[in-house]
């Protein structure tokens, strides 16, 4: 730090990254940054709005119980394909469809081969919960009866794909 340069970089360097974090933890009340870590849906980098409540269609994000069988306590970003009163129905070849549109096609194992998963039932959806899906075709999601229907309150907030 003795060059005349380096100094007021380094100043400046460190300033920013404290101003940076400041604000970062002065939103995060509000907003949040999430890394998708899977490849259910396209996208590496999410923006959380914690104050929006998400619709149909659009991408939410939420934590998976910890008591559940698989990705426990992770936080899960999918895509609000069925909301209450549509109609789940399912086809012989496994395919999912709400309100008549194709969702998936569930898998009879998991991609491990380890666990036989069950398809979600037909019917329609409760008030209060959501069918929640993405868009790989090995995505665990709510095309099983253990992934289920999620509840609203589950739901963090809507999400926005960055990059």
């Amino acid at each position: 730090l003795s060059k005349p340069g380096i100094r007021p970089f380094a100043l400046t360097f460190i300033a920013s990254g404290l101003f940076i974090t400041c604000t970062a933890y002065a939103v995060s009340p509000w907003y949040e940054l999430i890394v998708n870590k899977s490849d259910s849906l396209a996208g590496t980098l999410f923006l959380l709005d914690k104050t929006k409540v998400p619709e149909c269609g659009q991408t939410t994000i939420f934590d998976m119980p910890v008591d559940n069988r698989f990705y426990r306590g992770a936080r899960l970003i999918k895509i609000i394909e069925g909301c209450s009163g549509d109609m789940i129905t399912t086809s012989s070849h496994r395919e999912v469809f709400i309100n008549q549109h194709s969702v998936g096609v569930a898998m009879t194992h998991s991609t491990t081969g380890d666990h036989e998963l069950s398809m979600t039932k037909e019917g329609v959806i409760p008030k209060n919960k959501v069918y929640l899906a993405a868009t790989h075709t090995k995505s665990y999601d709510s095309r099983y009866d253990s992934f289920g229907l999620r509840d609203r309150s589950e739901l963090i907030g809507a999400a926005y794909q960055i990059f």
